[in-house]
Order: C-alpha cells, then sequence, then structure tokens
C-alpha cells in the first residue's frame, strides 16, 4: 500500500467520508490549507486529490467558497426510468408533451404482419 500517491490516499479517505456521511451533501470541506496542514500534504497534491473527487461526482468547486460535497452518484440503469430518476433525483426530472400521437387506421395492404392485438384494435399510433 506504499506505492499509492498520496492525494490518491486523501481522495480514498475524503470519498470515504462522503458516502458514510461524515460531511453530508451541502456542507464545505476543510479548505485546501486545513487539508495542507492537517494531512501534510503540499497544495498540488490536495488539489489533484479535489479534482478527481470533483471528476467523480462527489463535490462541487465554487470559486471563494470552497469545496461543497453534492450527493454521492448512483449506478444509473440507461434502460430504467426508475434507475435514472433515483440517480438523477425526482426534482432535477420533467416530462412535457410535446405534442399528441395521431391515430390512424391501419392501411388496407400493411406490408409488415400484424399482431393480433394490432388487428383487433384496427389502429396505429404515430408520434409527430
Amino acid at each position: 500500500m506504499e506505492n499509492i500517491p498520496r492525494y490518491r490516499k486523501l481522495y480514498e479517505l475524503l470519498r470515504k467520508h462522503i458516502v458514510t456521511g461524515v460531511y453530508d451533501e451541502g456542507s464545505l470541506l476543510p479548505s485546501e490549507n486545513e487539508l495542507c496542514a492537517v494531512y501534510e500534504m503540499t497544495r498540488p497534491t490536495v488539489r489533484h486529490a479535489l479534482e478527481t473527487l470533483v471528476k467523480d461526482g462527489l463535490i462541487l468547486k465554487k470559486q471563494g467558497k470552497g469545496s461543497i460535497v453534492r450527493k454521492p452518484p448512483q449506478n444509473i440503469g440507461i434502460l430504467s426510468i426508475s434507475g435514472t430518476a433515483s440517480a438523477v433525483g425526482v426534482r432535477y426530472l420533467k416530462t412535457d408533451i410535446l405534442q399528441k400521437p395521431i391515430i390512424k387506421k391501419w392501411p388496407e395492404l400493411f406490408p409488415f404482419e400484424l399482431s393480433e392485438l394490432e388487428k383487433e384494435s384496427g389502429c396505429i399510433y404515430i408520434k409527430r
């Protein structure tokens, strides 16, 4: 474990604190200067750790304010609305119906075979 870069050790420690709730969403991390002093690291090393946290979506850096903890990202099932909603957060999702679909009768000579349900309904839904 001695071969792990120092920035990575700090990154892992801060990441663990964020994920386990030591730092809540919206709270500020200690300043770069405080992290340098406490962990006896240089400023570039601390910045590297913080930038890695930014890339992973665990913190936001605001100039003049500091590093703000974000809700840890979750794995998103790209084909799952519930997975996307839980990962993104329902408060950020909005669904708008831009145009209603058109309902038309199937043409007499439809080029593809229809299912029984499609034959029974006799209608096709077309999105504009």
